[in-house]
């Protein structure tokens, strides 16, 4: 069979880093933080399992990043115009969860907390989102 009728021939066969996995570990730690946090409510949790999740997230999103830019050959006009566009989407749905903690009056260390972790959300999605649509363009 030629290498154009076999599954899996074409951009996805150039060494690609696993954004994709990446993305989606630092997502599971973000999330997992938020979860341990809200599992205390109303009560004031330990903030140091909850900063440890964001940290390995953050971590996670910048080896992701690093890794990605690496890349030589892949369609980058591609990957910033989806990017763009997500990262704006989410820029907005974070900007009006922002609003809605500091409107039910989140204690401060929780909504610095939420903040950040919204800050790496920002960044993840749109770089995953990004990422798989840019792939597989020529």
């Amino acid at each position: 069979m030629s290498k154009a009728g076999r599954v899996g021939a074409g951009p996805q066969e150039k060494k690609l880093p696993p954004v994709g996995l990446v993305g989606t570990l630092a997502l599971g730690l973000a999330i997992a933080g938020v979860i341990y946090l809200t599992s205390y409510l109303p009560k004031e949790p330990s903030f140091t399992p909850a900063i440890g999740f964001l940290v390995a997230a953050a971590a996670a999103v910048m080896v992701n990043a690093i890794a990605l830019a690496r890349v030589q050959g892949f369609a980058w006009r591609i990957f910033f115009v989806v990017g763009g566009w997500t990262l704006l989407g989410y820029g907005l749905i974070s900007g009006l969860l922002m609003f809605i903690f500091i409107h039910n009056n989140l204690p401060t260390r929780q909504l610095a907390f939420q903040i950040a972790t919204l800050f790496v959300l920002a960044v993840d999605v749109p770089m995953m989102l990004a990422f798989s649509v840019a792939r597989y363009q020529q």
